[in-house]
Order: structure tokens, then sequence, then C-alpha cells
């Protein structure tokens, strides 16, 4: 075996198992963090072992770039088995998702609670049991329904890769249009592509203009700087709106409690109907006495961050440039690659060249966990809008850090089969590799040769991101809540004002 690509393997692994240990270490919850080898044990190996899974996943696209182009050294070429390597780790995504990921979730949730009982032991046991039934059976009706691939017409180079990786038959490249039956793994690719798909044209959709947009946000609307006496003037100024607005909040209360109580007791038409005009009105007052307060715990926080940091220097500009940049940069790679894959017919052919497979092995190696890091940003962003509200114990706010993990890793892994697509059709316009082949087959299945080869699903996530732009622009420009509070806010004045005109008069 190439003696260069064991190395990448070594290494890159080595690398990726600091990283999770080090996310473990920063991420655990303070109960969790009693006991390494008491408390959440399973707990700790399972989120180990799921993001060293999500690092394998991607790091088959630059083996696979090495194993067919050796770099500088390199002699062997295609040591590997790519199809197996790929099989295997895409069963075990699988096996992750269904079966791993939610015994270990109900077993955190269960394994220390006493209310639940002496069986409290088969919960998650019959969740996976359950979780793992329903996903093989839809995957086995996905097999029945949708195994026919639809290739077309393929050139003879298609046709020598697919028979050397032994999917099809020679003799089947003269039919036209070709039409055969995918192989159980094949089409089982084509369903988790196809799922892949539907989650990251939101995903990827979103994150990747937002995340370089909101770098440059944080730049515009950085805080500014403030000395200690202006900062002691405005804590004084917020003392007392925050007493006035503790007095206003007493007297609102003791009014709904009273219009309530009348409302309850009055029986005759006109009187019920005026009582109920007054709760209407009071309740109003509640409503813009809630925008008070949050206005208020808005600038206060503004002002904390304005003194604490003592504005943001030229080293906080320069970090958030550069994050930009690089965002930026790996998201027109993105666009850049897919528009060149759709418009390129005749790509150059490729010679082999030492710095240009170099750069793509660096390329397909940061690709693809800009990817997941967009998937994880948009489900963070979804989740604080949405999923809080979902009668879910480990997705409500009080969820734990460590099972918070787990359920991040099953959203990366639920759409990684198609981030490895992304990252190989980014490389595909140069030259094509045997998963680009094995891809071919799964994106041509019954299921989607409708969407995926005629760029269906690329254009709606051009699509979605061109939306997020304008929506996020819209909002940027519409909420002025967006915007820092260097001043008191306006409608917090009068609070002020009357405090000055009491001391007048005294």
């Amino acid at each position: 075996m190439d003696f260069i690509l064991i190395c990448f393997i070594i290494f890159y692994n080595s690398i990726a198992l600091f990283i999770n240990l080090r996310l473990i270490y920063v991420f655990e919850d303070a109960e969790d963090s009693k006991g390494f080898f008491t408390q959440a044990l399973v707990t700790r190996i399972v989120v180990i072992l799921g993001l060293q899974l999500i690092w394998v996943n991607f790091m088959l696209v630059p083996v696979n770039i090495i194993n067919e182009y050796p770099i500088i050294g390199s002699q062997e070429f295609r040591t590997v088995n790519m199809r197996a390597l790929f099989m295997v780790v895409m069963y075990l995504n699988i096996l992750f998702t269904s079966l791993v990921i939610p015994f270990s979730m109900l077993y955190y949730e269960t394994q220390f609670d006493t209310k639940i009982g002496l069986n409290r032991s088969y919960t998650p046991y019959l969740a996976s049991f359950l979780s793992t039934l329903f996903c093989w059976i839809f995957i086995c009706g996905n097999y029945a329904i949708f195994k026919e691939i639809h290739l077309g017409s393929i050139s003879k180079e298609t046709c020598t890769r697919l028979t050397l990786l032994g999917y099809i038959n020679e003799a089947n490249c003269a039919s036209d249009p070709l039409v055969l039956n995918g192989t159980f793994s094949i089409v089982t690719a084509g369903l988790l592509l196809f799922v892949g798909y539907i989650f990251n044209v939101l995903f990827i959709g979103v994150a990747s203009v937002l995340i370089p947009i909101n770098y440059l946000i944080s730049i515009i609307r950085r805080p500014k700087l403030i000395d200690i006496h202006l900062y002691q003037k405005k804590k004084k100024e917020i003392y007392v709106i925050s007493k006035a607005l503790s007095d206003k909040g007493e007297k609102l209360k003791r009014k709904y409690d009273q219009s309530s109580k009348g409302l309850d007791s009055e029986f005759y038409t006109s009187k019920y109907f005026k009582s109920w005009q007054e709760t209407r009105a009071l309740k109003q007052k509640i409503y813009k006495y809630k925008s008070e307060v949050f206005a208020l715990s808005s600038y206060f926080e503004n002002l904390e961050e304005r003194f604490r940091t003592k504005g943001q220097n030229i080293t906080f500009i320069i970090i958030k440039l550069i994050q930009m940049f690089f965002t930026l940069l790996l998201t027109i790679s993105i666009y850049a690659t897919l528009i060149i894959h759709i418009v390129v017919k005749s790509p150059p052919n490729y010679s082999g060249n030492q710095l240009i497979n170099m750069i793509f092995i660096i390329f397909s190696l940061v690709l693809p966990i800009y990817i997941g890091s967009c998937i994880c940003y948009t489900w963070n962003l979804l989740a604080k809008k949405i999923c809080y509200c979902l009668p879910i114990h480990t997705l409500v706010k009080s969820q734990t850090p460590m099972n918070s993990m787990i359920f991040i890793i099953g959203i990366v892994l639920i759409p990684i089969l198609n981030i490895i697509y992304i990252t190989n059709l980014s490389n595909s316009w140069l030259f094509k590799s045997d998963i680009y082949y094995i891809f071919l087959l799964a994106s041509n299945t019954k299921l989607n040769y409708k969407l995926i080869p005629n760029q269906v699903l690329i254009y709606s996530l051009f699509g979605v991101s061109i939306c997020s732009i304008i929506i996020f622009l819209f909002s940027f420009l519409w909420d002025t809540g967006i915007s820092i509070q260097e001043e008191i806010p306006k409608m917090l004045n009068k609070y002020l004002n009357d405090q000055e005109s009491g001391n007048s008069k005294k």
C-alpha cells in the first residue's frame, strides 16, 4: 500500500481525535465532568465515535484523490478499494444514525433518572430497535420501488470505469438509453443522496451566505469605546429607568388582577363589554411595557459590552476580516465549481499536475468541514425559533450539552453523503474518480434521475441563497433592534424626563 497515503490517513485521524477530545472537554456539562469513567461514559464514547465518523466521511474525497492521482514520492496506484471503503462508511453512517444515536440519547436521559422505574433501561433499547426497524423498512421499500438506474447515453470512458468497478457489463454499454437495476448499496446511496440534498438546499443555501455577511455586520456594528465616567453616568440613568419600570410593572399587575376579577363577576352585557374593553386596553399597555423592558435590557447589555471590551480594536477588525474573507472564498468556491460543472461540457484533460493535485486535496479537506459548519449554523439558527417549542426533552432549553452534541452529530450525519457528493462534484469538472462514478449511479436512480442530473436541486440551492440575502438585508434595514443602541432608546427617555422634572420641583 502507498506509504504516503497510510501516513496521511493516520495523521488526519489523529488530528481529528485530538479535536474531538478537546470538544468533549470544552462542551461537557458540569455534572458530566465529575467523573470521566463513571458519569455519562457511554455518551462520551458515542460522541467521540460520532465525531470521528464525521471526520472519516470528510476524508473520503482527499483519500480518493491521493489513491488515484498519487502525489510526489508515491509509486503505488489505486491501492485502496474505494468502492468497498465507501460502502463501509455509508453503512456505518446508517447504523450510527438509526441505532446508536437514539440509544445513547435516551440512555443518557434514563441512566440516572429514578422516577422512570425499574424498567427504565428498556426505554433506550426499545427506541433504538424501533428507529432501526423503521429505517431499514424505509430503505428496503426504496430499493423495491426505485432500484432502476437511468443512465441514458454514456461515453466509452464512463462505461470502462463502471465495468472496472463491477457495476455493469461492457456489453450493456451499447444500449441507448441505458437502464439497469442497481445494487442494494447503490440504491441506498441514492436514497441518502436525495435526503441529503433536500436538507442541504436549506442548510447550505442559508448559511453559506449568512456566515460571511454576519462577519461583515459584526465589523460595521462593533461596539464603540466608552470611558469610565460616561459608563457610570449611563449606569445611573439605567438605574433610574429600571426603578420607574419596576413601579410601572407593579401598577400594571395590580390593575390586571382587578380587571380579571371584575370581568369574571360581571353578568350584564353592557358592563361585561366595558370590562372587556378595559382589559384589552390594559393588555396593550402590558405589551408596550414588555417592549420597554426588552429595549432597556438590550441597551444595558450593549453598554456592558462597550465598557468591558473598551471598544473593538484593530485586532478584532483584522480577525473578522480574515474570517469573512475565508468563508466568502469558500462560499464562492462552492458556487463557482458547481457552475463550472454545469457549464463546462468538455473539461480539459487532467495530466496529473502535482500543484493542482495538492490544491484539490486541500480544497477537498476544507470544503466538507465548511459545509458541515453551515449545517450546524443553520440548525442552531432554526432551533432557537422552532425546536424549543417541540415536546422533546433533548431539544428544549434545558438540554444538556452532551446530548446536544449527539443530536448535532445526527443532524450532520443525515445529509453527510450529499456533502461528500458536493465536494466530489466540485472537483469532477477537471478529473473523474472512483467515487465520482459511484455517485453517478446513485444520482441516476429512479428516485433522483429527474432532479439531481438535471441540476434542479442545485438551482434550488442558488435560489435559497439569494432569498436568504434579500430577507437578511430587508430585516437588517427594517428592524431597528439589529442596530447597536449607543444612547438611551427614545421610548425610555420619558422616564428620565419625569425624574428630572421631579428633582426640579423639589
